[in-house]
């Protein structure tokens, strides 16, 4: 089945279908992405989650256009963590509407402006958002 097609939206565009999508991640790459950024691929896993079954207090979500990184599609989603700063999670999507992660990290600076900007979030001071 060809869900972008049916749904006339690019294949490169960021999707959660239900039902559909999955999700998955390199392992080793995880490790790599703890030690490196603190943030474990199942900690994004936990947030596509709550965007898929919203019982809690889903928070806000903005999906960056897809870039090509070495003739991959690549998007971008800016959100918060637990314990409210604003994050970054890369990813792509692969055959049968898989999402793959990526990275996980905090956001930098201009990342945070502008989400703080998109969805008027701010807690605290924004150089700890």
């Amino acid at each position: 089945m060809n869900i972008p097609r049916k749904l006339n939206i690019k294949e490169s565009d960021f999707r959660l279908i239900i039902g559909s999508s999955g999700i998955d991640y390199d392992h080793s790459k995880n490790e790599i992405n703890i030690s490196n950024h603190g943030y474990s691929f199942d900690e994004a896993i936990a947030i596509f989650e709550k965007m898929l079954l919203p019982i809690s207090p889903m928070p806000p979500v903005i999906v960056k256009d897809s870039i090509d990184v070495n003739g991959e599609l690549r998007s971008n989603i800016i959100t918060i963590d637990k314990q409210g700063k604003v994050i970054l999670i890369a990813l792509t999507m692969r055959q049968n509407e898989t999402i793959r992660i990526i990275s996980m990290r905090r956001a930098s600076e201009k990342e945070r402006c502008l989400f703080t900007e998109l969805v008027d979030y701010n807690q605290g001071n924004p150089a700890d958002s």
